[in-house]
């Protein structure tokens, strides 16, 4: 007699209860399930993965200032800075076989509109590690992301669907997630949960985390892009970061290389790219402001850092429009201003004046 399948059962005092799979009362049972239980969505969370809810109904604009559009059901970001976008039906929703996926899609090209500031400042929970921030901004302008369906059952042609887009796209996971409901014969609820689709490849999830980044890397990446012209600015600010006190890390996995300059474990700064639309690679320093009034016990007031920071002595108007750019959370300084080398001691000298008003821990 052959196997018919599989079968669930609750043990209880040494006795088994079988248990019968059963749909959500309604698709908001599941979402709140998922926002807090986002563990369902993962792999391996006992491997380090993690995921912070940023926000339930995360409203979805063409422009910073425009009006909401729509709204996605979850937005988490990950232990590395990645933006994950779900999306939610149930199984009886006719809509989780082809419309879903346009729907997803449609989110996902209207992220570059979103700001870390901007998404930290609504932010349903306040424990996202600092670091995180960072991250998530640099992925935003890179429109790097993960993308979850998930669903009590995804049927084979959304799987499909999801195993198509997640081979079709370098910078962008995509999965599924079935998280089903059992309900056993003495009232007890029991879930499962499987991941479906791209994004649970091994090959595209070791590739992640297989870039370690290093001088030589980034300057490997920063030549083959025809960006020779800022690789010396590059070494020059790791060379002063040392010489100043500062810890060099790299980060690892990413698409793009990422160099932080930190101070009792905390950024100062960092050297970061992304792709900047049709125009190529951008590479740029990152400061956040609040953090390092944070940092130096308010020594240094927002306004007086972005003076410090952003003023140069040989920036004409049209060149701080063009290099000079970012939101109350982040500033970026375009590396083709630090070419000038006054410009670049200038940065190095408001720096060194924040170094010194970090205590030491």
């Amino acid at each position: 007699m052959g196997l018919s399948g599989s079968k669930l059962y609750r043990l209880s005092g040494g006795t088994v209860i079988p248990a019968s799979e059963a749909l959500y009362p309604a698709e908001a049972d599941l979402q709140q399930l998922i926002a807090e239980n986002p563990q369902l969505l993962l792999s391996s969370p006992n491997e380090g993965q993690r995921l912070y809810l940023l926000r339930r109904e995360q409203p979805v604009r063409d422009a910073p200032d425009g009006p909401a559009l729509f709204s996605i059901d979850h937005l988490f970001v990950d232990q590395d800075g990645l933006p994950v976008l779900v999306e939610v039906k149930r199984s009886t929703d006719t809509r989780i076989r082809r419309e879903v996926v346009g729907q997803m899609l449609d989110y996902a090209s209207r992220m570059r509109a979103w700001s870390a500031s901007e998404l930290r400042s609504s932010a349903s929970l306040l424990d996202v590690p600092d670091d995180l921030w960072a991250a998530l901004d640099g992925n935003l302008k890179a429109e790097r992301m993960r993308l979850i369906f998930a669903a009590d059952s995804i049927p084979d042609s959304l799987a499909s669907m999801i195993d198509f887009l997640d081979r079709s796209m370098d910078a962008i996971e995509v999965c599924g997630v079935e998280i089903k409901r059992y309900v056993s014969e003495d009232g007890a609820e029991l879930i499962s949960s499987t991941i479906v689709g791209g994004g649970n490849s091994p090959v595209k999830q070791a590739a992640r985390y297989s870039t370690i980044w290093d001088a030589d890397s980034m300057a490997e990446q920063l030549n083959q892009r025809e960006n020779s012209a800022i690789v010396p600015v590059v070494a020059a600010l790791t060379s002063f970061a040392s010489s100043a006190g500062l810890q060099i890390s790299y980060g690892r996995g990413t698409k793009f290389g990422v160099c932080r300059a930190l101070r009792n474990g905390r950024k100062v700064f960092s050297v970061t790219s992304w792709e900047k639309g049709h125009t190529g690679l951008r590479t740029a320093v990152e400061v956040s402001l609040p953090s390092l009034v944070d940092q130096t016990c308010g020594t240094f007031e927002e306004d007086a850092l972005r003076s410090m920071l952003l003023t140069f002595p040989d920036a004409s108007p049209a060149d701080a429009e063009q290099f000079i750019f970012g939101s109350s959370q982040f500033q970026y300084i375009d590396l083709r201003l630090l070419a000038e080398p006054s410009n670049l001691s200038h940065f190095q000298n408001a720096i060194t004046q924040i170094v010194q008003a970090i205590p030491e821990e």
